[in-house]
């Protein structure tokens, strides 16, 4: 049908700009396709990676296949450096969390406690190798903090403490 269009090198740099412009636009799939234009043409590009992996992350309410949880993790194990994988984890699961609460449901509470759990364990665990002055992991670990005061979220009243499948 179409065949698309290869990015140069030299774009890279304005592309990354307009794909935080559409992120910031709240049109993560938009910013995507950006990112993945850039990815063709440079897939160790680090900037493009996070970007990608964020804009992926911003449309989890909308994934009803969990294909964007994939994607999400195939970008976490191509960044290079400890404390961004982690970091990126704990946005995982924060977001996953969001997006249940959003999405609702009988056991929407208590998939997204689960779901904060686990991004509060990494962020402790990124809070630990931050870089100097970087204290993101810390600010994201409070709003998961926030969360589960705000939205009242609790386990399961039939949580057998093992925590290994959600009912999603």
């Amino acid at each position: 049908m179409f065949d698309l269009k290869p990015l140069s090198k030299e774009a890279i740099p304005k592309a990354i700009d307009r794909a935080k412009q559409y992120r910031q636009l709240n049109q993560p799939w938009h910013a995507e396709s950006i990112c993945r234009d850039v990815y063709a043409v440079d897939p160790d590009h680090q900037q493009n990676l996070i970007i990608l992996f964020l804009a992926i992350t911003d449309q989890f309410v909308n994934d009803k296949h969990g294909k964007s949880m994939q994607d999400a993790e195939e970008i976490i194990d191509k960044l290079r450096d400890e404390y961004q994988r982690d970091y990126a984890r704990g946005i995982v699961f924060e977001r996953q969390a969001s997006a249940a609460i959003k999405r609702g449901g009988p056991r929407a509470s208590y998939i997204a406690y689960y779901h904060i759990l686990r991004a509060l364990e990494f962020y402790e665990k990124s809070a630990k190798s931050h870089p100097d002055k970087n204290e993101e992991s810390i600010l994201r670990y409070n709003t998961c903090v926030r969360m589960v005061e705000e939205f009242d979220l609790k386990p399961a009243p039939d949580d057998d403490g093992s925590h290994g499948t959600l009912g999603e």
